[in-house]
């Protein structure tokens, strides 16, 4: 999509701004932190202590301050972080997120502080996958069909009416964890307990120092052990990233998912190989489903299958893409979109011309090749030499532990991005350069 925007990017405009990031999530965004920097963004990220920012916190490191919050009790997290935010004594510009689980915490703090951000509404509903699904269809939007689930008294009734195949995942999840394909009640009923028992685990711990690169099962839990239980959508999956200025699509393109384990993504591949009104539909789709939430300005990252009748929604993720989606839209199409993020964070205006592809990325997620603990870091350095590599980033470290591709939901390590003058050429340097890599997992430690 060419945007109608056409004056040249003013980054200066953002030097010196001050924006509050809610959660600071995961160490695999640490290069979207670290563009923000070389953009002159002061960073400020509130989050739990012995947060993985906090170690790079100081007036000329990655970000300004770190603001220590425990997020347990979740409840009062948000007076919390207020008394926080205003105890610094700290002017800020803006409010922004790129963490799945902040979008609520997020919208109340900046209501308090009174800074510009998403509705309470979308933000909830966002987080909320059977209540969005209840607006989707409102809105006559076509989707799967669905149910939620309780207990084990809903199991036979949703089964009746979702049917099988069909997909059991968490209400409030993310990044398809302990999100299951089931094809019979069998393995429905079984995969529940599973839920609920991990559920149940998690809620009796101590919630103590939570922070948000290590508190997933916390956070995904807090409100309880629902989950959805929706209908299998057949078809190839792309991720379409939206920019929305006023309600409307300033910038969109989709890329190709390819080859997951499990329900997890692995590898996908940008331009995507749709035709231009093929893509179109995608992003229209994806829009339609955005605004139907209620969200209004900033970026999106919207998961969407290509279907014989027609574009299908599996998710709405209420923030910036994640894995290394700054760096294909960038090398892609041209377009920072980290700075664009900023922009509708700080209430800036949005500037987006974008160039015509004249290369294609490859990227794979490096699934853990079996259940265990890494050794060692540095796995990724010897592919530095190769001239088609875009991007090598290490996100598991020594010492953690993983799930291997056996569990069929296997733990990323890192990323690595190939680029080419074709489709093909950049899957086959991808293929090649991950088939050199020796990952240091020693198997015989189960994940906890």
């Amino acid at each position: 999509m060419i945007s109608d925007q056409s004056a040249p990017s003013d980054s200066q405009a953002l030097r010196g701004k001050r924006l509050l990031v809610v959660l600071g999530s995961y160490r695999s965004k640490r290069h979207i932190y670290e563009r923000a920097r070389e953009l002159g963004i002061l960073l400020v990220i509130l989050d739990g202590p012995r947060h993985w920012t906090e170690s790079c916190a100081g007036p000329d490191d990655l970000v300004e301050r770190h603001l220590s919050v425990d997020l347990a009790p979740f409840d009062t997290f948000v007076a919390r972080s207020v008394e926080a935010v205003r105890g610094a004594g700290l002017a800020l510009d803006g409010l922004g997120t790129i963490d799945g689980f902040a979008g609520g915490f997020a919208s109340r703090i900046a209501n308090v502080l009174g800074l510009p951000f998403h509705t309470v509404e979308a933000t909830d509903l966002a987080r909320d996958k059977h209540r969005a699904r209840e607006a989707y269809a409102a809105a006559g939007l076509p989707g799967p069909r669905f149910a939620r689930i309780e207990g084990r008294g809903d199991l036979q009734s949703a089964a009746e009416g979702v049917g099988f195949p069909a997909v059991l995942k968490p209400v409030t999840g993310v990044g398809s964890v302990q999100t299951f394909l089931v094809r019979d009640m069998h393995e429905l009923q079984l995969r529940h307990a599973e839920i609920v028992a991990r559920a149940s685990e998690v809620r009796a711990r101590a919630s103590v120092g939570l922070t948000s690169d290590e508190a997933w099962f916390n956070l995904m839990w807090s409100g309880g052990a629902s989950v959805l239980l929706e209908s299998w959508v057949e078809g190839p999956k792309f991720d379409v990233d939206l920019l929305l200025d006023d309600g409307r699509v300033v910038y969109g393109h989709a890329t190709d998912d390819l080859d997951p384990c499990g329900l997890r993504d692995v590898r996908r591949v940008a331009p995507s190989g749709l035709a231009p009104a093929e893509e179109r539909e995608l992003i229209d789709h994806a829009a339609a489903c955005v605004l139907t939430l209620g969200f209004r300005r900033g970026m999106f990252n919207v998961e969407v299958k290509r279907t014989c009748e027609g574009p299908r929604l599996i998710e709405v993720n209420g923030r910036l893409g994640g894995y290394s989606t700054t760096d294909i839209h960038h090398e892609v199409w041209g377009i920072d979109l980290v700075e664009q993020w900023l922009r509708a964070s700080l209430s800036l205006p949005l500037e987006v011309v974008e160039t015509v592809p004249s290369c294609f990325v490859a990227e794979s997620l490096l699934p853990s090749p079996r259940t265990g603990t890494l050794m060692r870091d540095g796995f990724l350095d010897h592919l530095a030499p190769s001239p088609q590599l875009l991007a090598a980033r290490q996100w598991a470290f020594a010492g953690d532990v993983v799930a291997g591709v056996e569990t069929g939901a296997p733990d990323w390590l890192g990323a690595v991005l190939t680029r080419g003058v074709t489709q093909g050429v950049a899957l086959a340097e991808l293929d090649r350069l991950v088939a050199s890599i020796d990952f240091p997992v020693a198997s015989g430690m189960e994940t906890t």
